[in-house]
């Protein structure tokens, strides 16, 4: 694989965008597409004797597409229209395996009887570079499973990322060289910090970070690292963990006592 660059100048910027970055427009890389795809082939579908669709590309249309009895979709399809073809899908009996929105999976197919999920933890980098936090579901359900941890398919994922990621060189700008973005690592609970007129010059041009920058002194630059790592040390361990767990209706207390009942 060859190397590629990371740009965080302006031109960068620019090219980094030039595809929204939303779950619409996310498409899979092909490392990634067959990761999952073997993983189906092993969890669900464990058959050779099937024909693969993907019907989900730019100008396809998923409901006209020719479904037979050997179908089967796997593919990652829109996620503002997921409930949709999760529904399209279960009333025409074609098999999928679908990507779907990690944080709302279990809301895509409203608990329906014939659905099953499978969970991974980190999200999946797209070709067009929005990290998404996914899931997988699928009408597949050779041994009557409702929910899979899926760490052996995370593992593989995160295994391909990791190695992409290797071949990814960051071009950054000069130390001396600050933005609002860029100081945002040095703000701390440690005090207020002030760089003043004569610490610091104006970046005009293609020099310029997004946003536009500024050259700091040397020594602002010591200063901004020394109170991180003071303010780091003094403060670490001081947030205090005040997660709470829920109040939930009787009726869901209820439920889980019948089904802690159930043998």
């Amino acid at each position: 694989m060859g190397t590629q660059t990371k740009l965080t100048d302006y031109d960068g910027f620019v090219e980094k965008f030039k595809r929204k970055k939303t779950t619409d427009d996310c498409y899979t890389p092909p490392e990634i597409y067959d990761a999952v795809l073997q993983y189906a082939e092993r969890m669900v579908i464990r058959t050779e004797q099937y024909d693969l669709m993907r019907p989900f590309w730019p100008g396809g249309d998923y409901e006209k597409a020719k479904y037979t009895k050997r179908s089967v979709v796997v593919d990652n399809p829109p996620f503002s229209i997921i409930s949709k073809i999760v529904k399209f899908y279960l009333e025409n009996n074609v098999r999928f395996f679908l990507f779907a929105p990690g944080q709302t999976l279990m809301n895509c197919a409203n608990y329906h009887p014939k659905v099953a999920y499978h969970i991974i933890n980190k999200g999946i980098r797209f070709e067009n570079g929005a990290i998404i936090s996914i899931g997988f579901i699928t009408n597949m359900r050779p041994d009557n499973e409702r929910i899979v941890i899926a760490g052996e398919l995370e593992r593989e994922l995160q295994d391909i990322q990791k190695r992409e990621k290797k071949n990814l060189r960051k071009l950054e700008h000069p130390k001396c060289v600050v933005s609002g973005a860029l100081l945002k690592k040095y703000v701390t609970k440690a005090g207020n910090q002030i760089i003043s007129d004569q610490d610091c010059s104006p970046i005009k041009g293609k020099d310029a970070p997004f946003g536009g920058g500024y050259i700091v002194k040397d020594n602002v630059i010591r200063d901004l690292e020394m109170n991180k790592i003071i303010g780091d040390d003094l403060y670490k361990g001081m947030q205090e963990d005040k997660t709470e767990c829920r109040k939930m209706s009787p009726a869901f207390y209820k439920e889980v006592e019948r089904l802690n009942k159930e043998k």
